[in-house]
């Protein structure tokens, strides 16, 4: 984390099993294609 960064809270419903399952998935998928994306911006920083 940055130095001048700080964690926030964030209040999440309540949702079915199936929606968290399906959005995990879909953040899991997003992140890797971001990383291969950015990877060196991310590896250079």
């Amino acid at each position: 984390m940055r130095p001048d960064s700080y964690p926030i809270e964030i209040c999440l419903p309540p949702i079915s099993d199936e929606a968290v399952v399906e959005i995990h998935d879909f953040l899991n998928e997003f992140l890797h294609l971001f990383e291969s994306h950015y990877s060196a911006q991310i590896h250079r920083f």
